[in-house]
């Protein structure tokens, strides 16, 4: 069960964007380049850092940041602690994730997910 607090944190989520720190500032400041494609951008006051398991008694720890971005909340997690595994990441993410997260708010589908790289994709494709 989705612990109430990180349930609070991630309403209304709508996509999730693998990026650390150094990635997510980029993104930001490509944002503010952009001229008439520029976003509303609303950071987030920071957020927790959650140890989502452990491996041989070592913690497996995400950050998560949400941000406000042309009017949508996205979650930026980024993979901290010295061990990492990503297929424990992405079944804490289909457990905690709201619906909205999810394409066609459907948690039968994909999380609507991606990198820093492919960033605009994260958008409704009918956004320009």
């Amino acid at each position: 069960m989705p612990d109430p607090e990180i349930k609070k944190f991630l309403d209304g989520v709508m996509g999730v964007v693998d990026a650390n720190s150094y990635e997510s500032l980029c993104l930001w400041r490509e944002n503010e380049h952009a001229g008439y494609n520029q976003r509303e951008w609303k950071q987030g006051g920071g957020g927790p850092l959650v140890t989502i398991g452990r491996i041989d008694d070592r913690p497996i720890c995400i950050s998560l940041l949400v941000n406000e971005i042309g009017g949508h909340k996205i979650l930026f997690i980024d993979a901290t602690s010295a061990l990492v595994d990503h297929d424990m990441i992405d079944a804490w993410l289909q457990k905690n994730m709201p619906v909205t997260a999810f394409r066609d708010n459907d948690p039968r589908e994909p999380l609507n997910r991606t990198n820093a790289m492919n960033f605009c994709n994260i958008f409704p494709r009918q956004e320009k």
